[in-house]
């Protein structure tokens, strides 16, 4: 593994018999899981056949995921959501209240039979007013997740100061990722 490593200019770390990584409650995680599934519920697919059911799969995925993961790790999942990358995660390939608010198509564009069936019988400027409330239900969520994502952070790294954890595996894979990066002028979010 040490051969891999160097091989690939990476680092290797070790993990110790225990697991080595640090879990830390905290008192946000259950705020932010709750955040993580009203997110997720404002997914609204579009289109027809294979996109149509591909979005659909993706949608009942959400479901699988909160029912079987821990708390902390929903609330670490709301976090990834409510970032660009989580938002990519999110709507996937053709999701209806992005692609209309990012200009990605033009809701007159959508035969009215591609359109989710609790909009399909509504004015286009009430399918639009639909779509605007969602966007702006999804960024109020956006934006409550990002504060308590704020305050999570705090509270983990303040725990994980009064642990001294510093030898973790958890620890010691962050502070190689950061002095990779940082070698590679990357600025890791959370860096100081």
């Amino acid at each position: 593994w040490q051969e891999i490593a160097r091989g690939a200019e990476g680092e290797y770390v070790a993990i110790d018999q225990s697991g080595g990584a640090v879990a830390i409650a905290t008192p946000f995680d259950e705020a932010l899981a709750a955040c993580g599934t009203r997110l997720t519920s404002t997914f609204c697919a579009y289109g027809e056949g294979e996109v149509l059911a591909a979005q659909y799969a993706k949608a009942e995925s959400f479901d699988r995921i909160e029912e079987g993961a821990s708390t902390e790790a929903l609330a670490d999942r709301a976090c990834f959501l409510a970032c660009d990358a989580g938002t990519s995660s999110l709507v996937g390939g053709q999701e209806l209240i992005h692609d209309v608010t990012e200009g990605k198509v033009v809701l007159e564009d959508i035969p009215a039979d591609q359109l989710p069936e609790e909009i399909r019988e509504l004015s286009l400027d009430d399918q639009r007013a639909w779509i605007d409330e969602k966007a702006s239900e999804r960024e109020r969520i956006r934006t409550e997740i990002q504060d308590l994502t704020e305050k999570r952070n705090a509270h983990i790294k303040a725990e994980l100061d009064r642990l001294g954890a510093t030898d973790s595996f958890d620890a010691r894979v962050k502070e190689t990722l950061r002095r990779q990066a940082g070698a590679r002028g990357v600025r890791i979010a959370g860096d100081e």
